[in-house]
């Protein structure tokens, strides 16, 4: 009872951010995993330019959310300065009472022109799993001594 994915984890590298957007009339609740975010809250949808009337930073396990008529608009940004990636989670879902179901996020641009976008899985999650769990296993090895650390086998 969502638009696209109801449940949707992004990964935000140092630097990555979203357009200014809304998300189609829907309800949702935001939990960051890993890391920080910068959520910038705008009255509106406008492509004249509107500013945020207000921003905030939110760390691993603080919680955000959204409602059709309550943060509706926003823009996500990646500002951590250590190289931290962050990584949230999403849940969405339509209010009882909403009977349009608009399947779309509009959004800006960087000419502040406005789009259409449906909200779709860049990957399959077990796909992902395997593709990290890839990563990890051919990483290089670390090395012990380099650390620090001291290690003795009889």
């Amino acid at each position: 009872d969502s638009h696209g994915i109801p449940y949707v984890m992004e990964i935000w590298p140092v630097g990555h951010y979203s357009p200014v957007h809304n998300h189609g009339g829907a309800d949702a609740v935001i939990r960051v995993l890993h890391g920080t975010i910068q959520v910038s809250l705008c009255p509106f949808l406008s492509q004249s330019g509107v500013d945020p009337f207000a921003v905030q930073q939110f760390a691993k396990e603080d919680i955000t959310w959204l409602s059709a008529t309550l943060n509706q608009v926003h823009m996500l940004k990646n500002l951590d300065t250590n190289t931290s990636t962050c990584i949230t989670i999403q849940c969405y879902k339509y209010d009882s009472s909403d009977t349009v179901h608009y399947d779309y996020f509009d959004y800006l641009d960087a000419d502040n022109s406005k789009h259409q976008y449906e909200p779709d899985s860049d990957m399959d999650y077990l796909k992902f799993k395997q593709v990290i769990r890839d990563e990890w296993t051919g990483r290089a090895p670390v090395v012990a001594a380099a650390r620090g650390w001291r290690c003795c086998f009889a």
